[in-house]
C-alpha cells in the first residue's frame, strides 16, 4: 500500500530556476528507501516539500492517500516526523527528558502518560539511562538518538531523516545506521532517508537516485549499483563492498553477497576447498 505518493512535482527557490524538476514518487507503508545524490541535486529540498515545511511550485503530494494543502497540513504533519541533519539546533529542553516531552506536551498528551512514554522511545534509541542529563554533554551521536526519539515518541507513521548523519563521527554514523536498520523491524513505521552515505543504501529497501533535480534511478541498491559507470558520470561513488567484488570478478570469482561479513564467509569457503 502506498504512504507516500508523489505526482509531477516541480519546486523553484528563484523563478525560473527549478531545484525539483517533475519529480514523480510512490513509496509502499512499511519501507525503508534512501535517496542519495551529490550536492545539490535536491534531496533536502524534496524532504522538506514532503514534511510541508516548503510549498510545492505545482505537482501533488499524496500522504496516506491525503491529498498535502493548506486544510490537510496539520492532519499530514501529525503522520510525519522529521529529524534534521545538526541535533544541536533541535534541541529545546534542559534534559533529555524535557526535550522528549516538548513534543508530546504540544500535542496535549496527558502528563500522567508521558512518563511512559517517554521511557519506552528513550529505551528504544538506548538514552534510558540519559534522561535527566544535558543534551550539551552528550556526543554527536546520542544527540541524533535523543531527537529520534522525541520524533518517535509522536508515533508517526512516517519518520524522514534529512543528512541525519552528515555531522557525525564515524563512531556516531554507526550509531544511528545501526539504530535506522533496527527502526526498520517495525513494518508499521515507513523510513525516508535522505542521505550522502552511499553504504547506508544497502540496508535500506530501496534507493533513489536524484541528479539536478531529477530522478536518476528507482531499484534496489544492489541493482542500480551494477552500473557503476552511470553512478560515477553524476558524481557518485559506489559501496566499498561493489567495487571488491569487481575486483575479484576480474580474477574470475563471482562473489554473491552484498554485505563484508557475506563476503568474507564466501571467500572462506573458496579458500577452504583449495
Amino acid at each position: 500500500m502506498k504512504i507516500i505518493e508523489v505526482k509531477n512535482l516541480c519546486f523553484a527557490y528563484e523563478e525560473n530556476n527549478l531545484v525539483l524538476d517533475n519529480i514523480n514518487i510512490e513509496i509502499a507503508k512499511g519501507t525503508y528507501t534512501t535517496i542519495i545524490g551529490h550536492n545539490g541535486s535536491g534531496k533536502s529540498t524534496l524532504a522538506k516539500l514532503l514534511a510541508g515545511l516548503l510549498p510545492a511550485k505545482s505537482g501533488e503530494i499524496y500522504i496516506d492517500g491525503i491529498l498535502m494543502n493548506e486544510d490537510s497540513l496539520e492532519m499530514i504533519r501529525n503522520r510525519l516526523g522529521i529529524v534534521f541533519q545538526n541535533p544541536d539546533n533541535q534541541f529545546i529542553g534542559s534534559t533529555v527528558r524535557d526535550d522528549i516531552a516538548f513534543g508530546l506536551e504540544n500535542h496535549q498528551v496527558p502528563h500522567e502518560d508521558m512518563d511512559d512514554i517517554i521511557n519506552n522511545y528513550a529505551q528504544k534509541v538506548n538514552m534510558l539511562e540519559y534522561l535527566d542529563k544535558e543534551p550539551s554533554n552528550l556526543s554527536g551521536g546520542q544527540k541524533q538518538r535523543v531527537a529520534i526519539a522525541g520524533v518517535l515518541a509522536m508515533r508517526p507513521e512516517i519518520l524522514i531523516l534529512d543528512e541525519a548523519t552528515s555531522m557525525l563521527d564515524p563512531k556516531g554514523r554507526k550509531e544511528i545506521k545501526e539504530l535506522i536498520h533496527e527502526l526498520h523491524k517495525d513494518k508499521n513505521l515507513t523510513i525516508l532517508s535522505i542521505t550522502h552515505d552511499i553504504e547506508e543504501t544497502l540496508y535500506a529497501d530501496n534507493c533513489i537516485v536524484m541528479n539536478k533535480g531529477k530522478i536518476f534511478a528507482v531499484d534496489k541498491a544492489e541493482n542500480i549499483f551494477k552500473d557503476a559507470d552511470k553512478l560515477k558520470q553524476i558524481g557518485l561513488d559506489i559501496p566499498y563492498i561493489y567495487e571488491l567484488k569487481k575486483l575479484f570478478k576480474k580474477k574470475g570469482i563471482n562473489l554473491t553477497s552484498d554485505d563484508i561479513k557475506g563476503v568474507a564467509e564466501e571467500l572462506w569457503q573458496l579458500h577452504s576447498k583449495i
